[in-house]
């Protein structure tokens, strides 16, 4: 492993939408002492919660993300009213998580993205963004780069081809908006299967997925491939258990539809991506 390294896992927890929706995290430790230290690796998550309007989803959700040691961490459908910040408290310590949350501007709590940072990492906040209900994101100030981390929510399969388009143009734009001499991390649920990786796209995935790839998922690498970014949690082997990041609320269906994309020149950083189960947000 080298000194300035990334690594990348999801957390889930059995029994919960958490398992059904098990997600990514990103750790490096090229920043400054405000936000990592080189003996102290960054933790970047993500997580699909249903709900996240319920003050014990929260506090169990804080929890996890700290015994996870996640400093960043992207939601998707938290459906919380309005766009803003708010301070969530780990019980039993006097530690807490800033959620950054993006709503979609008609108040009608459909889908909702935030970002949720520990304190170490929100001292390094250089900006954020809510820029609609499917997507936010947050610039943190790094040592050699700066960091703009993306929490998107992806259309699923069974939407209108109009949002879908429409979802990946305003993507597009906002990652034509970022600093390009910025790492780049983009984050969540994709609602799409990436497929075989081979030597046409190994520039954007590796060998190492489950299932045959999608509409969603050529949408995804299309977006991968214009924006020079690579996805980690194909690049490693592990047990099918640990590349799922969905289940069928039945159990008999699933599937990996949810992904941290790096910028590519960046991808050496990045030396574990994996599904854990564990975690719990209290359902």
């Amino acid at each position: 492993m080298s000194e300035y390294s990334t690594t990348i896992h999801a957390t889930a927890s059995t029994g919960t939408d958490a398992l059904r929706n098990p997600s990514p995290v990103v750790r490096a430790n090229n920043m400054r002492a405000g936000l990592l230290n080189r003996n102290r690796p960054l933790g970047i998550g993500c997580w699909n919660l249903r709900t996240f309007l319920d003050p014990g989803t929260q506090s169990l959700t804080a929890c996890s993300l700290y015994q996870y040691n996640v400093d960043v961490c992207c939601l998707s459908e938290v459906r919380i009213p309005n766009s803003g910040s708010l301070e969530i408290k780990i019980p039993g310590a006097n530690l807490h998580f800033t959620l950054y949350h993006s709503s979609p501007r008609d108040f009608s709590g459909r889908h909702g993205v935030a970002i949720a940072l520990s304190q170490q990492a929100n001292r390094a906040l250089h900006a954020w963004e809510p820029v609609n209900e499917r997507m936010a994101y947050v610039r943190l100030k790094g040592y050699f780069k700066n960091i703009c981390i993306v929490s998107v929510y992806a259309p699923t399969s069974a939407a209108e081809q109009h949002d879908k388009e429409t979802f990946y143009s305003q993507l597009q734009v906002l990652g034509e908006r970022l600093p390009r001499r910025d790492l780049l991390i983009a984050s969540r649920d994709w609602n799409g299967r990436t497929g075989r990786g081979d030597s046409t796209n190994s520039h954007l995935i590796s060998r190492f997925r489950f299932g045959s790839r999608c509409e969603n998922g050529e949408r995804l690498l299309n977006f991968a491939d214009q924006n020079r970014l690579f996805v980690t949690n194909t690049g490693f082997q592990h047990r099918n258990k640990h590349l799922l990041t969905w289940y069928s609320n039945d159990g008999h269906t699933v599937s990996q539809i949810d992904y941290i994309l790096v910028s590519s020149p960046f991808r050496s950083w990045v030396y574990d991506s994996r599904s854990m189960c564990g975690a719990k947000i209290g359902r």
